[in-house]
Parts: structure tokens; C-alpha cells; sequence
């Protein structure tokens, strides 16, 4: 059993999605005499964003209102971009006067700088930089959350190794849009958080939990809503198991099963537009 310290550094390492957002705005929240939150690493995806060709403001605004409901749209631009985005005049505003519990949080970066935090943004979540930041940081355990497949020499740096956060029930639904597959194939909705490893979704689990949600409706809003309770449980429970290994220097963990095994890529769009009909008609 490795000593434990009096206060345990906690890194995270996201990528910059829903998942992320729920998970960071809620752990910087809620450190305590326990632990702290002393880094971000975020990755970004240049690759994603090749051929995409920049919009203008009326290109955007057809857009929206194209791919939403006409009141979601008018909801979207006027209150949701205007005061509650982070860039938003209301927020920047309510963000200087309000304590940062009441803040809402949505950029990785933001509340890193607001908490204090050392924070590094990557295209290589294994770089030397990376590695160095970590091991700067003396920190004690890593939190991962949506970032590509992390190498041995950087997930070994905390002195307790790094936990992940999978959005699906492994080792039945490894690998791409958990969530989705979860749904496509009428199966329980759930999560696993388990330790790193060498594999991919593979490192032994430390919990899994089934979420309830509504089964009706827009594939998108569905996949949304789950994406935040989910996301928000996930976060309660890892707040759990830092304070666990504070407490005993360990964090409990049993080994994967090898059967029923089942690894997935991104859906096509022929299987999404046949879940999205047969959730209409659920």
C-alpha cells in the first residue's frame, strides 16, 4: 500500500465534451480538505475539424433554426448564446460577482483558470509534455474522461495510476458511442469507471451503474439527457472514490470478464436513422 498524502492531487485529463463539462464543473466544486484538483490536461482533435469550412453568422443562424424546433432555436440564440454561454456578456458579468459554486461551467479551460488549476492543452494526450506536466504536478491520481487512448508511460505517472470514465457497461459495449449502441440494440443504459490499463476499455472495474431515462422522443435529446444524468451520477461517484482511497490508499477493482465481449466503431447513418424511427415510435 502506497503512503497516502494529507491532501490528495487530483489531474484530470478530457477532452472538451458534455461528459467533461459535468464531470470537471462538479469535482473543482466540491474538493475538499480531501483533495484537489491541481491540473487539467485537454486534448483537442485537429483531425476532426479538416475540411470544415468556417460559417458566417447567417450560415450559422439557418443552421440552427434547420436542425431545431422553431422555439428550441429562439430558446438556443436568445438566453442559452447570450447569457449562458462562457463568452456571453451575462456570464462574464454574474461570474465576477457570484461565488463559484452558482457559476456554471462549460469550458475546461475557464474553470481551470477560475479554480487555480494548472492546465495544459494537447493534440497528443502521450506527448513529453504531457508526461512532464503530470509528473510536475506530483500528482496522486489522474481522471480520464474522452480522450484518445493513453499510453503506459503517462497513465503510470500519478502514484495511484488513472481511473476512466466509459459510458457503457464493458466489456459488453467497449469501444465507440457506448450510449448508442446501448440504445440500438434496446439493452440497458449504463456506465463503467475503471482503471487504466494497456488495453482499450479493458482495466478492471471499479463500478458500473445502470441509468433510467426517458425512452421516447428525439434521438438527439435522448442521447443528451442521458449524456447529463449519466455524466452527473459519474461524477458523484468518483467524488466517492478519491475520498476512498484517501481513507484506505486503495480503490477497489475487480477484473473485467472475457465473455461476451463487444467492441464498437462510430454508428452509420442508416443505423442511426433507424434508431431515431423506431424511438419515435417506442
Amino acid at each position: 500500500m502506497s503512503q497516502i498524502p494529507e491532501k490528495l492531487k487530483v489531474v484530470l485529463l478530457l477532452s472538451q465534451n458534455i461528459y467533461a463539462a459535468v464531470i470537471s464543473d462538479y469535482l473543482f466544486k466540491n474538493q475538499n480538505s480531501d483533495f484537489k484538483i491541481v491540473g487539467v490536461v485537454k486534448q483537442i482533435f485537429p483531425k476532426k475539424e479538416e475540411g470544415k469550412i468556417p460559417q458566417s453568422l447567417k450560415e450559422k443562424f439557418k443552421e440552427i433554426f434547420k436542425n431545431k424546433k422553431i422555439f428550441s432555436a429562439i430558446f438556443y440564440l436568445v438566453f442559452k448564446r447570450w447569457f449562458v454561454s462562457s463568452n456571453s456578456v451575462a456570464h462574464r458579468f454574474f461570474k465576477k460577482i457570484l461565488p463559484k459554486k452558482y457559476i456554471k461551467f462549460s469550458d475546461i479551460k475557464e474553470i481551470a483558470e477560475n479554480f487555480g488549476s494548472a492546465f495544459l492543452l494537447t493534440d497528443d494526450i502521450n506527448s513529453d509534455k504531457t508526461k512532464e506536466f503530470l509528473e510536475n504536478l506530483g500528482s496522486d491520481l489522474g481522471v480520464v474522461c474522452g480522450t484518445g487512448i493513453i499510453k503506459d508511460h503517462i497513465f503510470t505517472v500519478p502514484k495511484f495510476g488513472c481511473i476512466n470514465y466509459h459510458a457503457g457497461i464493458v466489456p459488453k459495449y467497449r469501444g465507440c458511442e457506448p450510449i448508442f449502441w446501448q440504445l440500438y440494440y434496446n439493452d440497458d443504459v449504463g456506465y463503467t469507471l475503471h482503471k487504466i490499463n494497456s488495453g482499450v476499455d479493458t482495466g478492471d472495474i471499479i463500478l458500473q451503474k445502470k441509468i433510467n431515462y426517458r425512452k421516447r422522443g428525439d434521438l438527439y435529446e435522448i442521447m443528451f439527457n442521458i449524456k447529463n444524468i449519466m455524466s452527473l451520477d459519474c461524477a458523484v461517484e468518483i467524488k466517492k472514490i478519491i475520498l476512498e482511497l484517501k481513507q484506505t490508499g486503495s480503490i477497489k477493482s475487480y477484473s473485467q470478464s472475457s465473455e461476451g465481449v463487444r467492441f464498437f466503431k462510430h454508428p452509420k447513418e442508416d443505423e442511426k436513422r433507424e434508431l431515431e424511427e423506431r424511438l419515435k415510435n417506442y
